[in-house]
């Protein structure tokens, strides 16, 4: 009961940290071949792009998967018309130009696939992971704490408890 009221170590590292953190999920057996970045055009999901390139540079084999979730869109509080949705095409194709450019001013040359999926962002990234067969999953955090938290929920917290490979949790160093 102390954990769901705490958290894991593991999450209180990733929410109260200062620095991207690897999360082990058991002993390696190889280098990772098969990740899964979750981007949204945020330069934290830049980031976790990178690392998990990075640390797949040592495979000649290594392919990157990379997930964009659209969440379905509500009505905005207060109104009755829905928000207008964006197609999914034109996410789409702004998404695959970002993560090739990404990918390109990096220096990395990768072969990688994009997914867009639409979907609660920690039901579908575990969902795609899976579905790839995934060795390691990168996502990004806000280091979101206390109220805001509990109320938004975290992605890299639920990608933690739920992935049964590792987890890479991007974040941005703070600035000075």
């Amino acid at each position: 009961f102390g954990e769901l009221l705490i958290g894991s170590t593991a999450e209180r590292v990733v929410r109260t940290g200062l620095t991207s953190v690897l999360v082990v999920a058991g002993p390696p057996t190889a280098p990772y071949r098969r990740p899964l970045v979750a981007v949204d055009g945020s330069a934290s999901a830049r980031l976790a792009l990178e690392l998990a390139a990075r640390l797949c540079a040592a495979s000649p084999q290594a392919e990157i998967d990379v997930v964009h979730v659209l969440t379905p869109t509500h009505a905005p509080i207060g109104g009755d018309l829905p928000l207008a949705p964006t197609a999914p095409r034109d996410v789409e194709r702004r998404a695959r130009a970002e993560v090739g450019a990404w990918l390109a001013e990096l220096g990395l040359d990768v072969a990688w696939h994009l997914d867009v999926v639409e979907g609660d962002p920690r039901a579908q990234i575990l969902a795609t992971a899976r579905a790839r067969g995934s060795d390691l999953v990168a996502v990004r955090t806000h280091g979101r704490t206390g109220l805001r938290r509990a109320l938004v929920g975290s992605v890299a917290e639920a990608v933690i408890r739920g992935a049964a490979t590792d987890v890479l949790v991007a974040r941005l160093p703070a600035a000075d």
